[in-house]
């Protein structure tokens, strides 16, 4: 049987417990709570390569490249779990073969990632910047194409700065012949702006970083 004071509030993993030597529960359960306490990435990785070497003789760390197609490596020393709907691996390191046990505890540990304050916060975000950009694809689909592309563009901003009930936004197009930048729409506070053009190349712009990662970045900085 499980200790009710143990297992209360440590989700299940496909009968993983089951596995698991009494001797870890303690130090899974410290691990579940220490979890919803961390914030920042680099605390994460500290905690799970801590708990790797305290109860496994291992290394352990969270990336994002999994090593093989079925998350595992070709050698029995390095072995990656999937962190649920992440994204992300939890990959672990060992000198020696792990046990069915140490699979186990492994296998519990990626699924406590998953649940952990840090990945929520994380798939909270992602999940509200999806969103923004349906609304902004939707908005762009439903303009005027038709019109001169300037009329197009300030309807467009016109309607985004509605949608999302803010005064300070702005639209930037982007040239691939030149790698030039410009805005032809900057609204600040509610007053029109001028913006002068910036190249891609432009380390210091975060416009500039966006269209060249092909990424969102959600800023209140957004003169950058």
């Amino acid at each position: 049987m499980r200790p009710a004071s143990l297992l209360a509030g440590l989700p299940d993993y496909e009968g993983g417990f089951m596995r698991v030597g009494n001797g870890r529960f303690a130090a899974l359960k410290v691990l579940y709570q220490q979890l919803h306490t961390i914030t920042t990435k680099q605390a994460l990785l500290e905690l799970v390569d801590r708990f790797a070497q305290e109860e496994l003789s291992a290394r352990a760390t969270v990336t994002q490249t999994a090593v093989a197609a079925n998350g595992t490596a070709n050698n029995e020393k390095t072995c990656q779990y999937p962190i649920a709907q992440t994204g992300y691996w939890l990959q672990v390191e060992c000198s020696t073969p792990l046990n069915d046990d140490e699979t186990a505890v492994l296998s519990i540990v990626a699924t406590l990632l998953s649940q952990s304050d840090y990945f929520q916060s994380l798939l909270a975000g992602q999940k509200a910047q999806a969103k923004q950009q349906a609304i902004i694809r939707s908005v762009i689909e439903a303009a005027q194409v038709l019109q001169p592309i300037d009329e197009t563009v300030v309807d467009m901003h016109h309607r985004l700065l509605q949608i999302f009930n803010t005064d300070t936004g702005y639209i930037a197009l982007y040239n691939g012949n030149n790698r030039q930048i410009t805005f032809p729409v900057v609204t600040e506070k509610g007053q029109r702006l001028i913006q002068e053009p910036v190249s891609s190349l432009d380390d210091e712009s975060l416009s500039a970083w966006v269209i060249v990662n092909n990424k969102a970045y959600v800023t209140g900085n957004w003169a950058k």
